[in-house]
């Protein structure tokens, strides 16, 4: 795979490291395939990975030269916003009058928004704020009071009544 003398440092130090890995790969699986027995049960997958192995190369190279496409040309401006720091970048990027426009636009309507927000947490106020009556809770003392009456009137007052083993009042038989 032929290396390109304009991609960018960090492109070109990825791209190297990929192909020496490649490429050891494809000199390991060539020499095993030079020593195969033919007659192997595992040969047809071994020259099948070998196979894989030299699409994958070419697969690479195309994806390279598609990176090095869509990168710009080395006399355009854009080629020096690699080598920009940050705060480099930055600057210019508020110096593009478009980035500017863009940004008072985003201003603009995160503003319009966070004045909507307020707006809408009292819209959903209002629509949730009749809430039904609590229930009436006299009724339902009553009713327990009642229930408590009840068993009063069936079991008397006081504890109730325990089981006595039968065993303890008559002796073991």
């Amino acid at each position: 795979m032929p290396t390109q003398a304009n991609f960018p440092d960090p492109i070109e130090r990825a791209g190297l490291a990929l192909r020496e890995v490649l490429l050891r790969l494809d000199a390991y699986s060539k020499k095993r395939v030079q020593t195969l027995d033919t007659s192997a049960r595992y040969a047809a997958a071994a020259l099948r990975h070998v196979q894989d192995l030299d699409k994958l190369m070419i697969a690479v190279q195309d994806y390279e030269e598609a990176v090095l496409a869509c990168l710009p040309s080395a006399n355009s401006e854009q080629a020096q916003i690699y080598q920009m720091s940050p705060a480099e970048l930055l600057a210019y990027r508020e110096a593009d009058p478009v980035y500017r426009l863009g940004w008072m636009r985003g201003h603009k309507a995160g503003l319009a928004q966070a004045g909507q927000a307020p707006d809408k947490a009292l819209r959903l106020y209002a629509k949730h704020a009749a809430l039904p009556e609590p229930p009436d809770t006299t009724t339902f003392i009553e009713g327990v009071r009642r229930f408590l009456a009840q068993l009063n009137a069936r079991y008397g007052k006081g504890p109730l009544p325990t089981h006595t083993k039968i065993a303890h009042q008559y002796g073991t038989v």
